[in-house]
């Protein structure tokens, strides 16, 4: 009698076992963080990022023209006119993603040694106040269809190197100004992008939480709100 009972619990244990290895213990599973993005090189001076999906981007880092608090109304519609414009050049297949960050710092007075003392006084004056700068990023990506099996095409990627440089003359000519992100800046706005942390000079990767309300990562907070405008 006491081997049938031994039995039937080592049963039990070796299918309890077999049953939380293959559907998990019924909570929330811990998955490690992968990152989207294969690689990131570099095409005459321009970072490229290459997706796990075939896809491959480049990030236009640009000073918006349209002054805070302008009131002429006249600059942002020729500034959504530009973009309308950046669109149609881009043609099918291609995505773009502008993105402004807004990040409220202290002001630091640089050192000038040449300066004069009415100029040393006047920073010196506003030296650590909170203050709010601002960055524009302009992301492009080029799309492919969606398939297990990936193979490189020559001519969408000598077609993507075009378009994205007629972005950059369209922007430049327009008075933006406009530079590509190298391999270096690319991989920094990247882990900048993930950490939501683009004030400090070092930037530190920490856990992410989702749930219903907000992204946490670490003591930070993240939420995301959609614009619908109407015209």
């Amino acid at each position: 009698m006491i081997i049938y009972v031994f039995i039937v619990f080592i049963a039990l244990c070796v299918g309890m076992a077999v049953s939380v290895y293959a559907f998990g213990t019924g909570g929330k599973r811990k998955r490690i963080f992968q990152d989207i993005y294969f690689s990131v090189e570099e095409a005459d001076g321009i970072g490229v990022i290459y997706t796990k999906t075939g896809e491959y981007s480049a990030v236009l880092k640009l000073e918006n023209p349209v002054q805070k608090y302008c009131a002429n109304i006249d600059s942002y519609y020729e500034f959504t006119q530009l973009f309308t414009a950046i669109a149609q050049t881009l043609g099918e297949g291609y995505a773009i993603h502008k993105q402004d960050i807004f990040i409220r710092k202290k002001f630091t007075e640089e050192s000038d040694e040449n300066r004069e003392f009415l100029s040393t006084s006047y920073f010196r004056y506003f030296n650590g106040r909170l203050y709010t700068d601002s960055e524009c990023y302009l992301t492009i990506t080029q799309e492919v269809k969606k398939s297990r099996l990936f193979s490189f095409d020559g001519k969408k990627w000598r077609d993507f190197l075009v378009k994205i440089r007629k972005v950059h003359d369209q922007l430049r000519d327009a008075g933006v100004q406009v530079r590509f992100l190298n391999r270096q800046e690319v991989n920094e706005y990247v882990d900048r992008y993930f950490a939501m942390n683009f004030r400090d000079k070092v930037v530190s990767m920490t856990n992410f939480k989702v749930d219903d309300e907000c992204i946490s990562m670490g003591d930070k907070r993240c939420k995301v709100y959609s614009l619908v405008g109407c015209g």
